[in-house]
């Protein structure tokens, strides 16, 4: 019951960091990035955060039915690392950021 109620708390914060973003101007903070800027930032950390840990759950959940046994830590950190990577590079890509060095590393 706590999981699905912080699933929920993430994921009105999330919406509600992209209304904000959706009503934010060009207003510039101690004159250097704009508010906007900031928003969108915080908007895609929340939305990751919620990709990772709805797919990774679902995940887990999926190979703990097929495979008839429960996951160890170690395959859940895998799982988790694997989606957090992808989750990861597909929001920089989206912000415009050069991912090669990402992939290469």
């Amino acid at each position: 019951m706590v999981r699905i109620v912080s699933l929920l708390g993430l994921s009105a914060a999330a919406a509600g960091l992209w209304a904000l973003y959706a009503l934010s101007g060009n207003y510039r903070i101690f004159g250097g990035v704009s508010t906007a800027q900031v928003l969108l930032w915080a908007a895609w950390i929340a939305t990751a955060l919620l990709l990772v840990l709805t797919i990774g759950r679902l995940a887990v959940a999926v190979s703990v039915t097929l495979l008839d046994r429960d996951t160890t830590g170690l395959q859940r950190g895998i799982i988790y690392a694997v989606i957090a990577f992808i989750v990861v590079s597909g929001i920089l890509a989206e912000l415009s950021t050069n991912t090669t060095a990402l992939m290469t590393t």
